[in-house]
C-alpha cells in the first residue's frame, strides 16, 4: 500500500495581523487544529502498541522457519514493552515466560488430512475468540492465518499487517501447486494494509504471481535459530556424537521442498568416487517423506553411510553443527534459510541451492558455495571440494561469519514496529 505524502507541520505559528478580524480567528483554529494533530501524533509514537500476532507453532512445537519467526519477532517486540497477544491453535499451545506476551490458544480441529477444514476452523474461532480483545494492530503469516486477518480488520477496523514466508509454487517443489492455497494467498496479498516477504526471492514471486507492484511489498530477513556463544570444539563434538570421519550436514523438514533426494544421490557419487574416505551424510529434522527417503538409502546400498536423526533440541543441534565439516541445503526453494544462517553462525562451511533468500547477501565462491538444485553433478563437486580443502572451507566459513552480522532479531523487529507504526498512522487518516 503506497502511503500519501503527510505534510511537515510546524511546531510553532506566529499569527500574523491580517486585515479582517475573521481571519484571525480562520487562522487561530487552523492553528489549534495543527497543535492537536501533532500532539496525537507524538502520544501514537510513545504509546506502548498491543499486537495481536497470530501463528501457528511454538516451540518445541515448530514445523519450519515461520514457527521460529514468530516467536522470535513476538520475543523482541514484547522486550521493548510492547504488549503481544501470540495467538496459536490448542494443541500447540506453549505457556511462555516472557513478560507482555500472553499465549492464546484457540480450541479448533486438529491437524489431519483434512488441511483445509482444519484451517477454516482456525480462522473463524480466531476471529470469534480474540476479536473482543484490545489491540492496535492484526499481524499474520502466511496463507493459514491471513483470512482471521482479513475478518478481525472487517470488525475492529485496525490496521492488518501480513508476511508471507514462502509461497505455494515454493512449497510444491517440483510437485503441482495447490489451487486452493494459491487463490488463498493472493486473496491475502491483495487485502492486507501491508505485505512483508523475508526475503526478495518471495517479494518478487509475490509481485509475479499475484500482480502486485515490489515497491508495495517490504523485504524484512530473518534472524538465526540458535543462540550460541563461545568456541565450538570438533573434536570433542564427534566424540559424545560417535561421529569417526567427516560429516556432511543437512538440517531442514523433510518434505519434496527441500529436495533431500537429490542430495542423497550426490552423496552416493561422493561414495563412489572414493577421494573421501569414511564420510556420512547426517539430516535432521521431521516430516512425511522421511520413510521413502529411508528406502531411497537402502535400495542405493549407502543405509549404513547416512543417518536420519529427527528432531533434536538446540543444545544437541549445536553439537552436530560443531562435528560437521560441511552443511548442505539443497531445496529447490528456499524462502530465507534460518537453517543456513545457524550454520554460518557456527562457522560451518556452507553449500546452498541458488534458489535460497540468504544466498542474496551472501557472495558466490567467496562466502558460500552455490548450485543448481537441479544438477547433482554441481553438488557432488561442490561437496568434495569443501571436503578435500578444508582451509578453503574455513576461509569462506569465516567470511560468511562476520556478514551474517547483517542479521538479527533485533533488527527485523525494529522494521516491524515501524510498519505498525505506519499501518496505524495511515489507518488513522
Amino acid at each position: 500500500m503506497l502511503a500519501r505524502a503527510t505534510p511537515r507541520l510546524a511546531t510553532s505559528v506566529v499569527l500574523p495581523t491580517p486585515p479582517f478580524p475573521e481571519t484571525t480567528e480562520i487562522i487561530f483554529v487552523m492553528y489549534k487544529i495543527l497543535k492537536k494533530y501533532n500532539k496525537s501524533f507524538y502520544v501514537m509514537k510513545k504509546t506502548k502498541l498491543k499486537v495481536l500476532m497470530i501463528g501457528w507453532g511454538l516451540p518445541p512445537n515448530i514445523e519450519g522457519g515461520l514457527d521460529i519467526h514468530v516467536y522470535s519477532i513476538a520475543k523482541e517486540i514484547a522486550k521493548r514493552k510492547h504488549k503481544v497477544y501470540l495467538v496459536v491453535p490448542y494443541f500447540n499451545e506453549v505457556q511462555i515466560d516472557e513478560k507482555n506476551i500472553e499465549v492464546i490458544g484457540v480450541r479448533c480441529r486438529k491437524t489431519g488430512n483434512d488441511v483445509f477444514g482444519v484451517v477454516k476452523d482456525y480462522n473463524r474461532k480466531t476471529v470469534k475468540q480474540v476479536g473482543d480483545l484490545d489491540f492496535n494492530v492484526i499481524h499474520t503469516h502466511d496463507w493459514f492465518s491471513g483470512l482471521a486477518g482479513f475478518m478481525l480488520r472487517d470488525i475492529t477496523k485496525k490496521p492488518w499487517v501480513n508476511t508471507m514466508h514462502s509461497l505455494e509454487y515454493m512449497r510444491a517443489g517440483v510437485c503441482r501447486c495447490n489451487k486452493i492455497i494459491e487463490d488463498i494467498e493472493e486473496f491475502i496479498v491483495r487485502h492486507a494494509d501491508m505485505n512483508i516477504a523475508v526475503s526478495k526471492l518471495v517479494r518478487d514471486g509475490m509481485a509475479e504471481m499475484y500482480n502486485l507492484k515490489k515497491r508495495g511489498i517490504r523485504v524484512i530477513y530473518n534472524g538465526a535459530c540458535l543462540d550460541f556463544k563461545g568456541k565450538m570444539n570438533k573434536k570433542e563434538a564427534k566424540k559424545e556424537l560417535g561421529i569417526d570421519g567427516p560429516a556432511v550436514l543437512s538440517v531442514s523438514r523433510i518434505s519434496n521442498q527441500k529436495n533431500l533426494q537429490l542430495l542423497i544421490y550426490a552423496f552416493k557419487k561422493v561414495l563412489e568416487r572414493k577421494r573421501v574416505k569414511n564420510v556420512r551424510l547426517i539430516i535432521i529434522g521431521r516430516g512425511f517423506m522421511r520413510k521413502s527417503l529411508e528406502r531411497l538409502c537402502k535400495s542405493l546400498a549407502i543405509e549404513e553411510f547416512v543417518e536420519f536423526k529427527g528432531f533434536v533440541s538446540n543444545e544437541v543441534l549445536i553439537k552436530y553443527y560443531a562435528a560437521a565439516e560441511v552443511f548442505v541445503l539443497p531445496s529447490f526453494y528456499e524462502p530465507f534459510g534460518i537453517a543456513v544462517l545457524d550454520a554460518i553462525n557456527l562457522k560451518v562451511p556452507v553449500i546452498m541451492s541458488n534458489k535460497c533468500g540468504i544466498g542474496e547477501v551472501m557472495e558466490a565462491d567467496k562466502e558460500v558455495i552455490k548450485f543448481d538444485p537441479l544438477k547433482s553433478d554441481e553438488l557432488v563437486n561442490a561437496i568434495e571440494s569443501l571436503l578435500l580443502n578444508r582451509e578453503k572451507g574455513e576461509a569462506m566459513a569465516r567470511l560468511a561469519y562476520e556478514k551474517a552480522k547483517l542479521f538479527s532479531w533485533r533488527k527485523s523487529a525494529n522494521k516491524v514496529l515501524n510498519i505498525y507504526k505506519e499501518v496505524i498512522k495511515n489507518k488513522c487518516r
